[in-house]
């Protein structure tokens, strides 16, 4: 039996790009539902809780996020992995709030054009986490 490594490889592609497009319109559903959401979550924060915003976060504050889903199970390493290395290491930024969905969405399409299929996966679980993990509740105190 002969396998076409070419075709499987195209096959990926497709359907690396096929996530990726049905991934980036999600995002951008997400950042509106989360344009919408600040008064609930100021709420919530007066209630002792609040919600993940990875659409509006700052990187120091995902980092502790990211300690706090591993501790508690609700992410894997492998799923961390590529967010602690899109963390930005000059001072100024580590405070300044980002749109993660878009940072790792521009990080699948770079990886993607250079042919990088294992970055591109990577990246794409990540995102896939993050989308997964959006508006769930956080204890506050």
């Amino acid at each position: 039996m002969n396998i076409d490594s070419t075709t499987n490889s195209e096959l990926f592609h497709q359907r690396v790009q096929a996530n990726s497009q049905a991934s980036r319109a999600f995002a951008a559903m997400l950042a509106e539902k989360a344009s919408h959401a600040g008064n609930a979550d100021a709420a919530g924060a007066a209630q002792g809780f609040t919600t993940y915003d990875f659409s509006n976060i700052a990187p120091r504050d995902l980092k502790s996020a990211i300690s706090r889903l591993l501790k508690s199970g609700q992410m894997s390493f492998d799923e961390s992995t590529s967010l602690i290395g899109m963390m930005p290491s000059l001072p100024d930024a580590v405070d300044q709030p980002i749109n993660f969905f878009t940072t790792i969405q521009e990080g699948i399409d770079g990886a993607l054009a250079r042919n990088e299929k294992t970055s591109a996966e990577y990246l794409t679980c990540a995102l896939q986490t993050l989308i997964r993990l959006q508006g769930k509740p956080v204890a506050t105190s």
